[in-house]
């Protein structure tokens, strides 16, 4: 569909590769551990649990004790946000079918062509 799978994490690049093989990801990953990019689009808050400060500060080498919201951005070509997925509980995650559904919901089909 032409689209580019990217994805921002505030752990540091080596956990990053762990987790890409594990799951056998094929996406870019960038590694933000000052959380800059999740600061700037209003997804990062303070984890309040002291007891994940460790490993936090671990996956991170930063001492902010930051998280961010999980979020799911698709934008188009035109460089217009097209559909965005955002919830605080982390647990909460999109169905890799919904996303995909979305994706396609926003890829111009030619003219004449019905799907």
């Amino acid at each position: 569909m032409g689209y580019e799978i990217l994805i921002v994490s505030q752990d540091l690049p080596v956990h990053l590769r762990k987790m890409r093989a594990a799951h056998k990801l094929d996406a870019k990953f960038y590694s933000d551990p000052p959380m800059h990019a999740s600061t700037a689009f209003g997804l990062s808050f303070v984890e309040a649990n002291e007891g994940y400060y460790g490993m936090l500060e671990k996956h991170t080498g930063m001492d902010h004790h930051l998280l961010p919201v999980p979020a799911v951005y698709i934008v188009g070509a035109d460089k217009i946000i097209d559909f965005v997925y955002t919830n605080v509980n982390y647990r909460a995650r999109l169905a890799p079918e919904v996303v995909l559904s979305a994706a396609k919901s926003f890829v111009p089909t030619p003219e004449g062509d019905s799907e």
